[in-house]
């Protein structure tokens, strides 16, 4: 094993013949298993359909008291995918929020459980980031793409769901070309009944190059349907 924690978790997932029964050949994206700081990401064959998908893990070593939010941020967006699961324009969910645990020996009368959770969603082949970098889109397909995200945002905003991280990076392309919106760990309901996360914030959730002057302000705080 690595003497790098999340190299040899990556390891260690990427060393399971079998997961819960429903995944095999699992395999990280990336050399680091995705760029998140606090997810590790796969790819795996479903067993049941043959198809390739991509399984989302929190990092287990960073489910503390301290990363109390993060931790909260998976569940809601493993909820939220299986809320809108089959929506045309958003990443499609292919299994819900589960969880299982690896023992290791520690050489003494206790073993280490680490605890990692995981959901399953349809595989990509890169996101809009690149599609713009590496030019690979002409006017109309430009036109076509971006049709699909704003009719994604529509949908979130029909759910009474705010994505609050809207960006290139968070819309991703498929295998058929079709482009979809994903990452759902900043979002929140305006259902009026679940509550937020946090009450209040004192820097605002998503990406400061995209956010819009109202996320900025934190203006959601007095009044989220702003």
């Amino acid at each position: 094993m690595s003497t790098d924690p999340r190299e040899t978790l990556l390891q260690m997932l990427e060393g399971r013949s079998d997961l819960d029964g429903k995944f095999e050949r699992i395999q990280r994206v990336g050399a680091s298993g995705g760029d998140g700081n606090f997810s590790l990401v796969f790819k795996a064959i479903e067993k049941t359909t043959g198809e390739l998908v991509a399984l989302k893990f929190y990092h287990p070593l960073l489910r503390t008291p301290v990363y109390a939010y993060r931790w909260a941020c998976f569940q809601r967006e493993a909820a939220l995918f299986q809320e809108l699961k089959g929506r045309k324009d958003i990443v499609n969910c292919r299994s819900s929020l589960s969880e299982f645990t690896i023992s290791l020996p520690t050489g003494t009368p206790l073993n280490w459980d680490i605890v990692f959770a995981y959901y399953a969603l349809e595989l990509a082949s890169y996101d809009v980031t690149t599609a713009i970098e590496l030019h690979k889109w002409d006017p109309i397909a430009t036109l076509i793409s971006f049709r699909s995200m704003c009719r994604a945002v529509q949908c979130l905003h029909n759910c009474e769901i705010c994505h609050r991280d809207l960006k290139p990076g968070n819309f991703l392309v498929m295998c058929d070309g079709t482009v979809k919106l994903a990452d759902l760990g900043a979002a929140c309901k305006l259902d009026g009944t679940t509550p937020h996360l946090l009450p209040n914030y004192s820097f605002f959730p998503g990406d400061r190059r995209y956010s819009s002057p109202e996320i900025l302000a934190c203006l959601h705080d007095e009044e989220p349907r702003v």
